[in-house]
């Protein structure tokens, strides 16, 4: 799970030169790329190392992390022991980061990629961010009793075309209120897909942004070039 360059993302799929292109296209709007377990939570893992790693990242202020810290405290619990363990491990974890980010510490990217290869961390947090997602897609209603004030039911996306990986995404990024860019490329496909999926929330607006990529059917998490 360690940070690549795309030179190495190149022999994911080596005798296409149509892939080639989209890689040499997408090293021109990023940094590197991190592949994570192929395991079904790809997604997931993606989502939660880039959003980790940026709010973790010298360059951004302490405000986000901690309010992605209270958004986790605002869910309601799961109902079994097992989720209810879930998510205190992974509030216990999300404290331990804001104190060190609050004291100074600017190096986390060893730190956190130790934490994503622990199973005593990474389930967890998988499993809530699924807890999540499924609770902003069925609860987020103009009327809603889970986000009150949203614009529409997320459950309606699938009637407007939207396959349900894509609700997936409209729905953790709803959850955890950030924007999420994903970049979709194949071995036949002549240029990258590029998609973002707003927060959907209208109280607040969001104002981080995440980066993945979807690559013969696998995610990977993405690292934007940072304005000079």
């Amino acid at each position: 799970m360690d940070k690549q360059d795309f030179t190495e993302l190149i022999q994911e799929v080596p005798d296409s030169a149509n892939f080639l292109h989209q890689v040499q296209r997408l090293s021109s709007q990023y940094t590197g790329w991190r592949a994570v377990p192929a395991d079904g939570n790809c997604f997931y893992r993606a989502v939660a190392f880039a959003l980790l790693e940026e709010l973790l990242s010298p360059q951004t202020l302490l405000e986000p992390l901690e309010l992605l810290y209270k958004r986790l405290r605002w869910q309601e619990l799961p109902l079994s022991d097992e989720r209810i363990e879930d998510y205190f491990v992974v509030m216990l974890v999300l404290q331990a980061l804001i104190e060190k980010k609050r004291d100074g510490k600017t190096d986390f990217e060893g730190h956190l990629a130790y934490l994503m290869r622990k199973k005593s961390f990474a389930k967890p947090l998988i499993q809530t961010l699924r807890h999540m997602t499924y609770q902003s897609i069925l609860f987020f209603k103009p009327a809603g009793i889970f986000y009150p004030g949203c614009a529409q039911d997320l459950s309606e996306d699938l009637q407007f075309g939207h396959s349900s990986s894509e609700v997936d995404l409209i729905g953790l990024s709803t959850a955890l209120d950030i924007n999420i860019t994903q970049v979709t490329m194949g071995r036949s496909d002549r240029s990258e897909t590029v998609k973002e999926f707003i927060s959907r929330r209208k109280e607040t607006k969001a104002d981080i942004t995440v980066h993945v990529g979807l690559i013969g059917g696998r995610f990977y998490a993405l690292y934007p070039k940072k304005p000079v």
